[in-house]
């Protein structure tokens, strides 16, 4: 990731960290791919396709919506754009075959042919892919998957799994698991299994 990205979507430091690790992750895997698939044209792009896809949605997780639609435009994404008759840009996506509506408003919808969706109004992003789901606004983070459920909001996170619930405030940190349930605050710690029971105080 350049300094003029960085310039230019405005980026904190945090998220220029981030970005800067995710595109150096993409570029190792794009590599890997051509290793792996040069003979094969049609598997390279469909792989690198998924890369990008998979890396568009922890761009969007890191991003305000207004830095993730700008992002998608300097990806070249949103180059080839002309106005329909009802006041509503479609938006054609070169080399990723993604397309999108931008309305006269501050809402836009981009939909790929995978059934990934991302729309973005104002400070919100919500993209659906078949079961996953992932929501954001200001503070506010909900991620759902097969897998599971992430809620973050604002120092509270909490992951729920079949087998792992986990809830982290800035006051306290409870894990419960199907081996047991661990607790621990400022200047205590609470361990309980079948077989232990444990609390530490400093």
């Amino acid at each position: 990731m350049s300094r003029q990205m960085y310039n230019e979507l405005q980026l904190n430091e945090g998220q220029y960290i981030k970005l800067k690790a995710l595109n150096q992750a993409r570029f190792d895997k794009f590599s890997e791919i051509e290793k792996m698939y040069a003979n094969d044209m049609q598997m390279r792009e469909a792989k690198i396709k998924e890369v990008n896809e998979q890396l568009d949605q922890e761009f969007a997780q890191i991003l305000t919506p207004k830095q993730f639609t700008a992002y998608l435009e300097m990806d070249g994404r949103a180059m080839e754009a002309s106005a329909s008759p009802t006041g509503t840009t479609e938006t054609g996506v070169s080399g990723t075959n993604v397309s999108g509506g931008i309305s006269t408003g501050t809402s836009t919808t981009i939909t790929s042919n995978q059934d990934t969706e991302i729309k973005v109004k104002d400070d919100k992003v919500k993209m659906e892919s078949g079961s996953e789901k992932i929501k954001m606004e200001k503070n506010k983070m909900k991620a759902e998957s097969s897998a599971g459920e992430m809620k973050v909001k604002g120092n509270t996170e909490k992951l729920k799994t079949d087998n792992v619930k986990y809830k982290s405030t800035p006051s306290e940190t409870k894990i419960i698991t199907p081996e047991g349930k661990s607790k621990v605050e400022h200047d205590k710690m609470k361990i309980k299994t079948e077989t232990t029971k444990k609390k530490v105080k400093n």
